[in-house]
């Protein structure tokens, strides 16, 4: 017997989340820091009007805030990581 899934359409929230995942990695890959990228979204996010909003509409940008703050933590992790490997590999810091 073989197993043929059938493809779900994606929710509106799933879409929100890869336009979302996106703009955000080209923001990363030209260079910008984790807060100013927070700035440039939190900016653009401002103009959402929830209440005038269609529920597929908020479903979206569900998806699309909640992404960007899970990369946005991811990226700000990496960097901080990042900043203390120097010390790390001279032995200043204690990694247990």
């Amino acid at each position: 017997m073989t197993f043929h899934p059938t493809r779900q359409p994606a929710t509106e929230c799933q879409k929100g989340a890869a336009a979302a995942h996106a703009l955000v990695l080209r923001q990363i890959d030209a260079g910008h820091s984790p807060d100013h990228i927070a700035a440039i979204q939190q900016d653009a996010q401002r103009n959402f009007d929830e209440a005038a909003a269609t529920p597929g509409q908020r479903e979206w940008f569900k998806g699309y805030q909640a992404t960007v703050a899970e990369i946005l933590q991811t990226y700000r992790d990496a960097e901080h990581a990042e900043a203390e490997l120097p010390d790390i590999e001279a032995g200043l810091v204690n990694t247990e």
